[in-house]
């Protein structure tokens, strides 16, 4: 095959700094290699690459064995010539897993909380490893689709070297895998939200819900002078669950909230506005989708009110423009850049500066897992329940992942780029 015929063909390979644009705007990290139909990820350290059965059998397809042959070549030219540390004499190697939707709407977190985790991978091996082994983290892709969240948890757990796993970004993701890592005693840490997640093993990164929505509750009581408000709860992920979590919220307010609930994926919010124009409140809790919070949002009668978005603000915000609505978000992370781990975070840190936020909590799960991984090393042999009884001594409400007690966040989309403006 010649280049022309390559370029040509259904595979496309970009440079790592000249992505398309489509995976630039969802969040992919500086040093990809997009190939159809997959991805191939480069780790910046190792100068390793990680590829799919399918994607390879892809390549054999179509270029044959003397293309892939040029290209494996090529790329590990190119490993070659990236800068790297020199390594030390590794006494072995020690994984860490995450599982994450690194495709579609929610890739620009995930990829935000990949590169937090992977600063967090280089720190440690400069400075030799955890007890002279490498660390090497290996990703994964959930789609946020329970019945793939459990396949990776499987193929995460049937690696031995894999000591603990963070990511899963949803409960439904959670909820469908915590059983495996559970019968495996790995632990997981997880910025799911579920009130329910209290297995042996999992550790919260991020409030609950009923912590959202009763920061939320409280916020519309006291600074927006909302004694009465309106809530719109969307029916996907389980109904039952969020009605439950905000009737908690609600007795502990001792407020006055109407709950009107909606259909997953819908646009149509023409009843709810008219109960917004009889209404007339104050405040209005909206917990769902951020593309249907921007129609909801359009919906709303002037003058609207106040909205408080549980939800993805990152994804809001590209949606709605400033000063269109007294909005907010709620979340259960510091966004803001004063919640970087470390001095010098914002210099080894690789993705937009918008997302370091997100980034800073991925970075401090990793240290988590290797600090414990480090306490858990016997006769060198890291045992999963010894990384685990390390996680459960060493995480508490002053630890890198707090153990129980969340501050919620609510930050003020008033124009301000992305987070937006912390909100005491």
């Amino acid at each position: 095959m010649t280049w022309a015929e390559w370029g040509q063909s259904a595979i496309h390979w970009f440079p790592f700094n000249t992505l398309p644009s489509r995976l630039a705007a969802e969040g992919a990290s500086g040093y990809n290699v997009a190939v159809d139909p997959g991805v191939l990820h480069r780790r910046q350290v190792t100068g390793r690459y990680l590829v799919s059965l399918a994607t390879a059998l892809h390549l054999l397809s179509r270029v044959g064995w003397p293309g892939l042959l040029s290209l494996t070549a090529a790329m590990g030219l190119l490993a070659g010539c990236s800068p790297s540390p020199p390594s030390p004499a590794w006494s072995g190697l020690l994984k860490i897993g995450l599982v994450a939707p690194f495709e579609g709407q929610d890739s620009a977190r995930a990829s935000a909380f990949l590169e937090g985790m992977t600063v967090a991978q280089n720190e440690a091996n400069e400075r030799g490893g955890v007890n002279g082994r490498r660390i090497e983290l290996v990703a994964l892709d959930d789609h946020n689709d329970p019945a793939t969240a459990r396949l990776r948890a499987r193929a995460l757990i049937a690696d031995p070297l894999v000591v603990a796993v963070a990511g899963h970004f949803t409960s439904d993701s959670v909820l469908a895998a915590i059983e495996e890592y559970r019968q495996a005693g790995m632990a997981l840490l997880s910025p799911a939200t579920a009130e329910e997640l209290a297995e042996p093993g999992f550790y919260r990164l991020g409030a609950s819900d009923v912590q959202l929505v009763d920061r939320a509750l409280e916020y519309a009581q006291h600074s927006l002078g909302a004694a009465e408000s309106l809530a719109a709860i969307e029916e996907d992920p389980p109904l039952d669950r969020r009605v439950h979590d905000l009737q908690k919220a609600v007795e502990r307010r001792k407020m006055s909230v109407e709950a009107t609930t909606f259909p997953a994926r819908t646009q149509d919010f023409a009843s709810f506005a008219r109960r917004a124009r009889e209404a007339g409140p104050r405040a209005v809790l909206f917990w769902g989708d951020a593309e249907q919070a921007g129609a909801l949002i359009d919906a709303l009668p002037s003058p609207k009110p106040a909205v408080l978005f549980i939800g993805d603000g990152y994804r809001l915000s590209r949606l709605v423009g400033p000063g269109s609505v007294p909005l907010f978000y709620v979340t259960p992370f510091d966004l803001s850049q004063r919640a970087s781990p470390s001095a010098d975070f914002m210099a080894k840190y690789q993705g937009p500066k918008e997302m370091a936020g997100l980034a800073a909590v991925g970075y401090r799960a990793a240290r988590a897992i290797l600090d414990a991984a480090s306490a858990a090393d016997i006769d060198g042999q890291h045992d999963r329940a010894a990384v685990q009884k390390a996680l459960d001594a060493s995480i508490g409400d002053a630890g890198p992942v707090s153990a129980r007690d969340f501050a919620v966040h609510i930050f003020h989309l008033d124009g301000t780029p992305y987070p937006g403006r912390p909100v005491e």
